[in-house]
């Protein structure tokens, strides 16, 4: 039997990024985002959603991490994961220098990377940005937009 999936994404999303938003100017260089990424080892997991990933875990689904991290951090994201004890079937990172808008680029990562008959899977994407969650709405995949108090 095929499990369900579940898209999720990080920043803002799994791990409680505010305390980096001070670090996003209005021009962003390269060098501003790769410090801006570089200090996600330290953000504290958003328990909430967290939660939700781990009981959707423990009823089969499978757990996709979409984010628009670049691929330099993925080992400090898998350090995370496997520190907050969050379970991940397969993380989609942007590739280094790819300046693709991240609603874009997430549908995209899904698209290419999962095969056709297996898009019918996705049941649900949770992120806390309004154009991905559009984006995904588009392709016809039920969305739930995180918002922390």
């Amino acid at each position: 039997m095929q499990h369900d999936i579940v898209l999720v994404d990080l920043d803002h999303t799994l791990s409680d990024a505010r305390w980096r938003n001070n670090m996003i100017k209005d021009k962003m260089t390269k060098e501003d985002w790769r410090e801006y990424h570089v200090r996600c080892y330290l953000d504290p997991v958003f328990e909430p959603v967290a939660n939700v990933v781990r009981a959707l875990r423990l009823m089969g689904t499978q757990i996709y991490v979409v984010t628009a991290r670049e691929e330099y951090v993925r080992h400090m994201t898998h350090e995370w994961m496997t520190r907050h004890r969050i379970p991940m079937d397969a993380l989609f990172m942007r590739s280094v220098g790819d300046a693709t808008p991240s609603a874009r680029l997430k549908a995209k990562q899904i698209v290419y990377a999962v095969p056709t008959q297996d898009l019918a899977r996705i049941k649900l994407i949770i992120d806390d940005r309004e154009d991905v969650i559009e984006e995904f709405a588009r392709l016809g995949i039920c969305g739930l937009k995180v918002v922390m108090s």
